[in-house]
C-alpha cells in the first residue's frame, strides 16, 4: 500500500513538474517565437494578412507534444486573380482583391524540443471555426497562390520555419470557383485532415474528411446538392510533373461508396483527368437522390428500391472549351418501381446499359442493352437507346 502511495504521489510530483516547466518555458519563449514567425510571414508572404498582435499566443499545453503558436481573429487576402485571359498586348484585367480566409483561430505547431533548441519549425497547421474562399482565374491563376517562391526570398529561411506535414481544419465554410473550368462548388468541412511532406518534390498526400456538400455545379448544372460527404483518399503528388495519382481513394456521397482511382494532371492551358469510378453497395433509391436537381422533377412521381451497380471512366481535357469524356457501365437488379400518382408497379426489374458523353464529338448517348420487368397482367422486356439528349433520337 506505500509502494502504491509512492507511485501515486511521485507521477503527480513529475505531472506537477511538467506542467510548471512548461508554463516556465512558455513565458521564456513567447515573444522570441512570435517575433520570428511573424518576420518569416511577413518574409515570405505576397498578400496581407490581418491581425490584432494581442490575438498571438504561445501554449504548449493544448496540443502537447507540439507547441502551438495560436492566431485568433486572422484574415488574409487572396493573391490577385483575373477573370480574362491575355489580350494580344499581353495585358491582363484582374478581380477586385477578395479575402482569402477569415479564421476565429489558426494554429502554427512546432515540436517543443525544437523550440528549446531554437529551430522553430511548423510542423503542422490547425484552422478552426471560419471562411475560406478559393479561386482561380479564367487564366489559370490562383487566389491563394500567396506564398513567394524560392527565388522570391531566401529559400533556407523558408525551409527553417516550415516543414509542413499535416493541415487540420475544424468547421470550415469553404468556396471553390473557377473561371477557366466553370466549377463552383460550396460546402462546410465538419472535420478534415490533409497530410504529406509538403514541401518535398514527390510525397504520399493522403486527404481523410467530414463534409457537408450545399452544391456542386459544373456548367451551371448542380450535381450535388446539401448531401453528407466523407473521402479517404490516398494520392501520389509529382510537383514536377504537376500530377496527382490517385492509388487508394474513397468517396462516401451519402449513403453511397465510391471508389477512385486514375490521375490528374494541373497544366498552364488545359487540366487531364483520366478517373475510373466504381460504385459500390448501392441501390436504386440511393442513385436516383444524387441526379442533378434539374431531374428532380422527373422523378419524384416514382418510388423505387433494388439493387444498383455502375463503373465509369471519365478522361480528357478540362478547360473552357472541352469537357471531359464520359463512360459509364451501370445495371439494376431486383428491383421495384412504383409510379406513385397511378399505382403501376413494375417488379423484379433488370437493366443492363451504357452511357456515352463527349463534347470533342458532340456523341452522346443512353443504351439500354437489355429490359425487364414484371407487371400486374405479365411480363416485358426489350432494349432502348437514346442519343443527342437535346433532341432525343430514339
Amino acid at each position: 500500500m506505500k509502494l502504491l502511495k509512492r507511485i501515486v504521489v511521485s507521477l503527480l510530483l513529475l505531472f506537477l513538474l511538467t506542467v510548471v516547466t512548461l508554463v516556465v518555458v512558455t513565458f521564456a519563449y513567447e515573444n522570441e517565437v512570435k517575433d520570428y514567425m511573424i518576420r518569416q510571414l511577413n518574409k515570405n508572404l505576397k498578400t496581407k494578412v490581418i491581425v490584432n498582435p494581442k490575438d498571438i499566443q504561445l501554449t504548449l499545453l493544448k496540443s502537447f507534444p507540439y507547441a502551438s503558436l495560436d492566431f485568433k481573429n486572422v484574415i488574409m487576402l487572396e493573391a490577385p486573380i483575373s477573370n480574362s485571359k491575355q489580350d494580344k498586348k499581353g495585358n491582363v484585367k484582374f478581380l477586385k482583391q477578395d479575402t482569402l480566409f477569415s479564421l476565429s483561430t489558426i494554429s502554427l505547431q512546432f515540436n517543443v524540443v525544437d523550440i528549446l533548441n531554437k529551430r522553430y519549425v511548423v510542423k503542422k497547421i490547425s484552422a478552426e471555426n471560419g471562411k475560406v474562399k478559393l479561386r482561380v482565374g479564367a487564366d489559370g491563376s490562383q487566389n491563394w497562390d500567396v506564398w513567394k517562391r524560392s527565388g522570391d526570398t531566401t529559400a533556407a529561411s523558408v525551409e527553417s520555419a516550415f516543414n509542413l506535414k499535416k493541415l487540420n481544419l475544424e468547421n470550415i465554410s469553404l468556396q471553390y470557383f473557377d473561371f477557366k473550368n466553370r466549377s463552383d462548388v460550396s460546402c462546410m468541412v465538419r472535420s478534415g485532415a490533409i497530410a504529406g511532406a509538403f514541401t518535398s518534390k514527390q510525397y504520399d498526400l493522403s486527404i481523410k474528411g467530414d463534409v457537408f456538400a450545399n452544391h456542386f455545379r459544373l456548367d451551371s448544372i448542380n450535381y450535388i446538392a446539401n448531401k453528407p460527404l466523407k473521402m479517404d483518399f490516398s494520392l501520389q503528388v509529382d510537383n514536377d510533373k504537376h500530377q496527382y495519382d490517385f492509388s487508394d481513394a474513397l468517396l462516401y456521397v451519402s449513403d453511397l461508396k465510391i471508389s477512385v482511382a486514375g490521375k490528374y494532371v494541373v497544366n498552364d492551358r488545359s487540366d487531364y483527368v483520366d478517373v475510373f469510378l466504381k460504385g459500390k453497395d448501392m441501390n436504386v433509391q440511393s442513385v436516383l437522390s444524387l441526379l442533378p436537381e434539374k431531374y428532380h422533377k422527373h422523378i419524384s412521381d416514382y418510388d423505387s428500391d433494388g439493387e444498383f451497380y455502375c463503373n465509369a471512366h471519365i478522361s480528357g481535357k478540362i478547360d473552357d472549351v472541352n469537357s471531359p469524356e464520359i463512360k459509364a457501365d451501370f445495371g439494376i437488379t431486383k428491383a421495384d418501381i412504383t409510379q406513385v400518382s397511378s399505382g403501376v408497379e413494375l417488379k423484379d426489374v433488370h437493366i443492363l446499359g451504357n452511357f456515352y458523353s463527349s463534347s470533342v464529338s458532340s456523341k452522346y448517348f443512353l443504351d439500354l442493352k437489355t429490359f425487364s420487368a414484371s407487371l400486374a397482367n405479365g411480363k416485358i422486356a426489350g432494349n432502348i437507346r437514346m442519343d443527342n439528349f437535346s433532341a432525343p433520337n430514339i
